[in-house]
């Protein structure tokens, strides 16, 4: 197994770790009726923060609200699960890695930081289920 491939292997299993979380979470803490509705909003924010359309530098750069929309995309899973998809699959591109840091303001600096912010938001959610499951169990 290439490095990238175990990667990628990992990558799957810590993307679907955190969107499985955050379906718990909503499951849990949203009535029945509205739980499918909640869950699909949720994606749709994350997706609209997620930096591909708007692009990160568009979100940074945006004349009338700087850069008030750039910070939603930290707490976005999409946001980092696309950049480290990206990362990982770039390594064996080198030279085209510019460009995309020029176009969507992707950076090897946050291949760390990118793991443990899904990982995060991941336990985040998780811990939202756990609490909700105690609530509603009182």
């Amino acid at each position: 197994l290439s490095s990238s491939s175990a990667a990628s292997d990992v990558y799957k299993r810590q993307v679907y770790f955190t969107a499985s979380g955050i379906a718990y979470a909503t499951s849990i803490m949203v009535r029945p009726s509205l739980a499918q509705l909640v869950g699909v909003m949720i994606v749709l924010t994350s997706m609209m923060f997620a930096g591909a359309n708007p692009t990160l530098k568009q979100l940074q750069s945006n004349a009338l609200l700087h850069k008030i929309l750039y910070f939603p995309s930290f707490g976005s899973y999409l946001r980092w699960c696309q950049e480290l998809y990206y990362l990982i699959e770039i390594v064996a591109y080198q030279e085209g890695y510019g460009s995309m840091e020029f176009m969507y303001s992707y950076s090897l600096q946050n291949f760390g930081p990118g793991w443990v912010w899904t990982l995060a938001i991941a336990l985040m959610f998780r811990i939202i289920a756990f609490l909700g499951l105690i609530t509603n169990e009182q």
